[in-house]
C-alpha cells in the first residue's frame, strides 16, 4: 500500500489570501464535506507540488496564478520525469490537473478569485490499456495456495488474497473494511466503506469463507491488519 509522507507546505499558512493558506481551507472544507480521509491526503500531496512549484517561481498569492501558468504547469508535468527517470503516466498527469482544477474551481465559487484560471484547462486524453498478463487459472490456484492454512496468520493471507482476487478492490478500499464493514446473508456479502457507502456485492460459490470468523486472529501480531471477509467469485 503506497505511503504519502506529510511534508510542509512552503509559504505563510496566515495568510488568507496565499495560496497555502487557501489550500488549508481547502483540505480543511474537504473534509468537513465528508471527503474520504485518502481523498484528502492524496489531495494535499498533489496540490502542495503545484505550491512548490509555484513558490519556485515566486508566486505566492492567488490571485497571481494566471492561465497561463497553468498552462506551464501542465506542461511541466508532461516533461516531468521520475526518479528512475520515467515520465508520469498520462492518468498520473490528469490527476494531478484535475486536483488543481477543482481547487481553483472552490476558490471561484467561495469569491475567493474574480475570475478561474483553470476553467479552460484541457485534460490529456487518457490511455485505455488492457492488462499486461492476466493470470491463468492455474498460476491463480498456485497462488491461493501459498498461505498455510493450519496456522491463523495463513487463514488471514487467503482471505486477503481471495478478496482481493474476487472483489477487485483496491488496497487501500480493503485497508479501510472492518469486521462491522461486512454482512453476510447465505453466501451473499455486502462490503460497506468506513463512511457507509456501499462498495461492492458478491456472491460466492464456494457456500463459504475459507476459515470460521474464530480463527481470524484480532490482536498482537495482526494489530496492523484489519480483518475483512473474502469473497470468491
Amino acid at each position: 500500500m503506497r505511503r504519502y509522507t506529510r511534508r510542509p507546505l512552503p509559504g505563510d499558512p496566515t495568510d488568507p489570501a496565499g495560496l497555502t493558506g487557501l489550500l488549508e481551507r481547502y483540505l480543511l472544507w474537504m473534509a468537513t464535506h465528508h471527503y474520504a480521509q485518502g481523498t484528502v491526503l492524496v489531495r494535499r500531496v498533489t496540490l502542495g507540488k503545484f505550491l512548490r512549484w509555484c513558490h519556485e517561481r515566486s508566486v505566492t498569492q492567488a490571485r497571481e496564478v494566471t492561465r497561463e501558468m497553468v498552462e506551464r504547469y501542465q506542461r511541466h508535468l508532461f516533461y516531468y520525469r521520475k526518479r528512475n527517470g520515467d515520465p508520469l503516466t498520462v492518468t498520473s498527469q490528469a490527476h494531478w490537473l484535475t486536483a488543481l482544477r477543482s481547487w481553483f474551481a472552490w476558490m471561484r465559487r467561495e469569491r475567493l478569485l474574480d475570475e478561474d484560471p483553470a476553467s479552460l484547462m484541457q485534460l490529456p486524453r487518457e490511455e485505455h490499456r488492457l492488462p499486461r498478463h492476466a493470470l491463468s487459472e492455474r498460476e491463480v490456484e498456485a497462488v491461493l495456495a501459498q498461505p498455510q492454512l493450519s496456522r491463523p496468520c495463513g487463514v488471514r493471507d487467503r482471505a486477503i488474497l481471495e478478496t482481493l482476487y474476487s472483489t477487485g478492490l483496491r488496497r487501500e478500499k480493503r485497508w479501510a473494511c472492518t469486521w462491522e464493514t461486512w454482512t453476510a446473508s447465505g453466501a451473499r456479502c455486502w462490503c460497506v466503506a468506513a463512511r457507509g457507502t456501499r462498495i461492492a456485492s458478491c456472491r460466492s460459490d464456494r457456500g463459504r469463507w475459507p476459515g470460521s470468523r474464530s480463527t481470524w486472529p484480532r490482536s498482537g501480531h495482526a494489530s496492523w491488519w484489519r480483518p475483512t471477509r473474502p469473497r470468491s467469485s
